[in-house]
């Protein structure tokens, strides 16, 4: 897995040195010209891990669900499993995803059309890139966001961690809003941070 995630970072590597000359002022969506999301948008789609709808838009300000995180989670992992026909499109990711223990059942719930909040999103790539030893250890420590006291104990690890590796933010104001649902676009910024991470064994 971690020979799949180093292959992957060195085509985001070549596309970022290359990206001007291959796309030049194009734009692959209908709505994501002059986006502040745009250029990452472009990676992770030259990438295949994320695509638009049938339109001809990729909808960046949309709220991304459980299912579409988990399948882009997977995909950048190097698994392509194919959709389920007889259930949730997104249940063959996400079963691989539980059996990798990234994805915990209790955290999901059943509902895989539901936006993804930023706590869940956050421990997700945590556990994919093998740090959740080091966030459980940094549990119950405060975090440095103005709405700390808004973050469960159990869950401050996973955002400090995050926080430290440089792959989410807070908001201007300093505060992470762990239940705010996360953009397709904001989506594509956090999966190309975490692609650039070095994953613990």
């Amino acid at each position: 897995m971690k020979t799949k995630i180093s292959i992957i970072l060195v085509l985001i590597i070549l596309l970022s040195a290359s990206f001007i000359n291959v796309y030049g002022d194009s734009t692959f969506f209908l709505d994501t010209e002059g986006h502040w999301g745009e250029d990452y948008i472009k990676r992770v789609y030259s990438l295949g891990l994320i695509s638009g709808y049938p339109d001809g838009t990729f909808k960046p300000n949309n709220t991304i669900t459980r299912g579409e995180f988990t399948v882009l989670v997977m995909k950048s992992l190097g698994y392509e499993i194919g959709i389920s026909k007889n259930a949730h499109w997104a249940k063959n990711y996400i079963d691989k995803s539980i059996e990798l223990g990234i994805v915990i059942p209790e955290e999901f719930g059943e509902n895989y059309d539901q936006g993804i909040t930023r706590i869940q999103m956050t421990k997700m790539i945590i556990r994919t890139l093998g740090k959740e030893k080091s966030a459980l250890s940094y549990n119950n420590i405060d975090t440095r966001f103005k709405d700390n006291t808004d973050i469960p104990e159990l869950q401050r690890g996973y955002i400090i961690i995050a926080s430290e590796l440089g792959i989410i933010n807070g908001y201007p104001d300093n505060t992470f809003k762990p239940n705010n649902t996360l953009t397709r676009a904001e989506t594509t910024v956090v999966i190309l941070k975490m692609l650039q991470t070095p994953r613990s064994n």
